[in-house]
C-alpha cells in the first residue's frame, strides 16, 4: 500500500514539476518575443498631405515660440506694485502649461521620435534657466515656489497634448 502511495505521489510530483517547467518556458518564450519587439525600430506611420493637415497642432510652432517669449518677459521683466501677485503667479504658470502642450504637438506633427523627452526636457530646462536669470539681476526676487508649479504644468500639458495627438483621426 505505501509503495503505490509512493509512486502516486511520485507520479503527482512528476506531472507538477513538468508542468511548471512548461510555464517557466513559456515566460521565457514571451519574454524574448517581447525583447526582440522592443529592439526593432518602429516606422512611424507615413502621412499623406491630406492626413497631414487633419493633424492637430497646425500653428504649434508659432505658439510655441509666443509662449516661450511670454514666459521670459513674464521671468524677467518685473510685476506692477498695483497687480494682484497671486493671479500673476497662476498666469505665469498656465504659460508654462501652454509651454509644454504645444511644443508636444509641434514636435508630434513633424513626426520628432523623442517629442515627449525633449519636451519635458526643454520646460525643466527653461524654468531653471530663469531661476537662475533671476538670481543674475539685481533688484528680481526668484521665485521658487515656480519650480514646483511649473514643471508639473510643462509635464500635464505634454502628457494632454499626447493624448489629444494620439486620439486624433
Amino acid at each position: 500500500m505505501n509503495r503505490e502511495m509512493r509512486r502516486a505521489q511520485e507520479k503527482a510530483d512528476k506531472k507538477q514539476e513538468q508542468a511548471k517547467e512548461r510555464l517557466k518556458a513559456e515566460r521565457i518564450l514571451k519574454r524574448q518575443r517581447v525583447m526582440q519587439r522592443r529592439q526593432q525600430p518602429r516606422k512611424p506611420r507615413e502621412v499623406s498631405p491630406g492626413e497631414r493637415k487633419k493633424l492637430p497642432g497646425r500653428f504649434s510652432s508659432l505658439f510655441t515660440a509666443m509662449v516661450a517669449i511670454f514666459i521670459v518677459m513674464q521671468s524677467i521683466i518685473p510685476p506692477a506694485s498695483d497687480q494682484n501677485q497671486t493671479l500673476a503667479f497662476v498666469i505665469n504658470v498656465l504659460y508654462y502649461f501652454m509651454f509644454g502642450y504645444f511644443m508636444y504637438l509641434w514636435l508630434a506633427r513633424i513626426q520628432f521620435k523623442q517629442a515627449l523627452n525633449v519636451t519635458i526636457g526643454a520646460g525643466i530646462g527653461l524654468t531653471l534657466a530663469l531661476l537662475g536669470a533671476q538670481f543674475a539681476i539685481p533688484g528680481l526676487s526668484p521665485e521658487f515656489r515656480l519650480i514646483f508649479f511649473a514643471i508639473p504644468a510643462v509635464i500635464l500639458g505634454t502628457f494632454i497634448a499626447q493624448f489629444i495627438f494620439n486620439k486624433a483621426p
